[in-house]
């Protein structure tokens, strides 16, 4: 009931400022692998990794991850 009431969109901003704020050069994602999930954060910038972070793939093995340079 609380898709697409911009939640999510005001998270994902606020973790961005957070990593601009820290120096952050990227910011890395492992997204659940449903067309919603790996739609939202491509709309946000976010791109599929050629290879994956070993520590999150070893964690989520069937999760798309994704990556945004900052």
């Amino acid at each position: 009931p609380f898709r697409a009431m911009g939640i999510g969109s005001r998270l994902s901003a606020e973790l961005e400022q957070i990593a601009h704020e820290a120096d952050a050069s990227a910011m890395v994602v492992s997204a659940t692998p449903s067309g919603n999930t790996v739609g939202f954060y491509l709309g946000r910038g976010f791109h599929p990794m050629a290879e994956p972070l070993a520590e999150l793939l070893k964690l989520e093995p069937e999760d798309v991850h994704m990556h945004k340079s900052l």
